[in-house]
């Protein structure tokens, strides 16, 4: 499969209201490459609309070289495209800000008027990197195989090595399973952290859940969301030496995670809810956020 086409099936996974992969019409297309600065040679994979009357005119598209987008004239914006390389070097400065999605550096993109939330987006955003990396990671073996070629190693060492890098990149079924069991409890303990439960936060963590095909039920992820929070408020209200006891044996029971891909998920999920937290209480946010992080990779 090319690069393109897998940027292309991870985009067609999200395609939803407003969020157009297969069959974008013909209208939106046009209106994208007029408003938005996308390069005559740019492969149009999928776009946002964020115009409520569905003009087309600001939203967002995804290009075969990066993406590109245009906010109404309340949002403004440090620049409107961005090339695949270029997220990657900013992917720990995207966040979440109520409607408007920051890439850093001033570079901002408003969904305000979109059924596609920016949870949604910073999700689907965090997913092309990593798709993006593994295909760099690919592409830097390719080239390791053929320099193994030109030494002339043997055939079946060459098949082997080759099994043996797909192997590293599957998730084996004991991190898929710490993973989703683990998910739950790192949202309760990062939304609880500061000692108010915002909105917006909610709204990310529901969103995480929706989004993450590793939670089967979705049903009961909600309902674990809210006992481990109802757990954790009680406690902190009760006194804080309590609460962070609650915090310790939560996170002590947290299982080892060595699958690199799936840690990269959980620490999105993280950074998106550090992102949501008032700055008076980021520290703390930040503090039980590297005590989850250090508890699965020591």
């Amino acid at each position: 499969m090319s690069p393109l086409e897998i940027i292309y099936q991870l985009l067609k996974k999200h395609q939803d209201r407003d969020f157009y992969v297969d069959n974008i019409p013909h209208k939106k297309r046009e209106a994208a490459r007029a408003y938005y600065p996308i390069d005559r040679d740019d492969e149009i994979l999928g776009i946002i609309d964020v115009t409520i009357f569905g003009s087309c005119e600001n939203g967002l598209a995804f290009t075969s070289s990066g993406i590109s987008w245009n906010n109404s004239w309340t949002t403004p914006t440090s620049v409107n495209r961005l090339y695949w390389q270029e997220l990657l070097e900013r992917k720990n400065e995207i966040k979440v800000d109520q409607y408007d999605l920051q890439l850093g550096y001033g570079a901002v993109i408003c969904l305000a008027g979109s059924n596609v939330k920016p949870a949604k987006l910073f999700n689907v955003i965090h997913e092309l990197i990593g798709a993006i990396e593994k295909i760099l990671i690919q592409e830097s073996n390719n080239i390791a195989e053929v320099e193994i070629v030109h030494e002339h190693k043997p055939k079946a060492s060459q098949e082997n090595n080759y099994i043996e890098q797909e192997i590293k990149i599957l998730p084996n079924t004991n991190d898929k399973s710490a993973y989703a069991n683990n998910l739950i409890s790192c949202m309760a303990l990062m939304i609880s952290a500061d000692g108010e439960i915002e909105e917006s936060e909610i709204d990310l963590a529901i969103e995480f859940i929706n989004e993450e095909e590793l939670i089967e039920d979705k049903h009961k992820a909600i309902k674990d969301l809210e006992a481990g929070l109802e757990k954790l408020i009680s406690s902190k209200n009760k006194a804080q030496a309590l609460y962070k006891l609650q915090v310790e044996k939560m996170v002590s029971g947290f299982n080892k995670i060595h699958d690199e891909q799936l840690l990269i998920r959980l620490e999105i999920m993280l950074q998106g809810l550090l992102a949501t937290t008032k700055e008076e209480g980021r520290s703390v946010s930040q503090e039980i956020s590297n005590k989850i992080i250090a508890r699965l990779t020591k």
